[in-house]
């Protein structure tokens, strides 16, 4: 019985590691692409599928999506950190120092200009984004429970 018991506790330390692993790979995949809308220079001699969609934006649209954008990655690192006391400050802090990386970066990008208007936004994203996976947890362990 005690075998099993072991066995069974290291397994479930095995999925919640395997878990952990793939949460936190989405959201650097997530963060690898948003550096690639990033990478997009203002003008675009032959632009692909991925800039013609972003340059036909208007640049208030443009700044518009940063909340969405940030919130998306907000919600990826809260699912991916473990659920300690501190893990929702930790969430918004990686998701606030991305978000001024790639303020930081746009300043050497043809076109581009990093803002502190954007990293706000990114910041209103990460919130809304913190907010949501809250609201997501919570409800989904009330229909649990």
């Amino acid at each position: 019985m005690e075998i099993n018991v072991k066995r069974s506790m290291a397994n479930s330390q095995r999925q919640r590691l395997a878990h952990t692993i793939g949460a936190l790979g989405a959201a650097l995949a997530y963060m690898v692409l948003l550096h690639r809308v990033s990478s997009i220079p203002g003008k675009v001699e032959s632009p692909g599928a991925v800039e013609f969609v972003y340059l036909t934006l208007t640049p208030t649209m443009q700044n518009l999506l940063h909340i969405p954008a940030f919130a998306v990655l907000a919600v990826l690192f809260s699912h991916a950190l473990p659920k300690t006391a501190g893990w929702a400050v930790a969430t918004l802090l990686i998701t606030a120092g991305y978000g001024a990386y790639d303020e930081w970066f746009q300043l050497g990008v043809p076109g581009r200009y990093g803002s502190l208007t954007d990293w706000v936004l990114d910041l209103l994203g990460a919130l809304f984004g913190v907010a949501l996976y809250r609201y997501l947890s919570a409800r989904t362990q009330k229909s649990c429970g």
